[in-house]
């Protein structure tokens, strides 16, 4: 009886072990979420104020500065198949994405933030790190951009 007391006691520590390690993730995920829900807020109310004006202005333009290539870019990647994760990002490759306006806006606000693959946000994190992937930094060069 001993014996089998002994063997419980252990499997009880390592059960133990294994739920506070547990416990201290989801305490990491929430504080992770916390941060990330305003800005998540922010990016849908940016959203919101989009129209086929403002990207119809975003496609024209000819040779945009580099964040706003960055934006493109990112929103590329972002909805885009997980297993398509497109390698051309340049300007030319945005503005076929941005080919039907009124279609695109559609599928941007449809956009299920929620549910983006996690080889979208790998993929995006690099620029997403870029010192000049700013909100405020875009809309010095194109609100249809810092919205996005």
């Amino acid at each position: 009886v001993q014996e089998q007391s002994d063997i419980a006691l252990v499997e009880e520590e390592k059960t133990n072990k294994i739920v506070q390690e547990v416990d201290n993730f989801a305490k990491e995920c929430q504080a992770d979420l916390a941060a990330a829900k305003p800005i998540v807020d922010a990016a849908l109310a940016a959203l919101d104020q989009l129209d086929k004006t403002a990207l119809t202005e975003l496609k024209s333009m000819a040779k945009p500065p580099d964040d706003v290539v960055m934006v493109s870019a990112s929103v590329m990647i972002l909805t885009a198949d997980p297993k398509k994760i497109p390698k051309d990002r340049t300007w030319a490759a945005a503005k076929k994405m941005m080919a039907n306006i009124t279609q695109w806006l559609k599928e941007l606000l449809a956009f299920d933030q929620n549910n983006i693959p996690q080889i979208c946000i790998d993929t995006v994190e690099p620029i997403l790190k870029h010192p000049n992937f700013q909100p405020d930094v875009i809309a010095t060069k194109s609100f249809a951009a810092s919205s996005l």
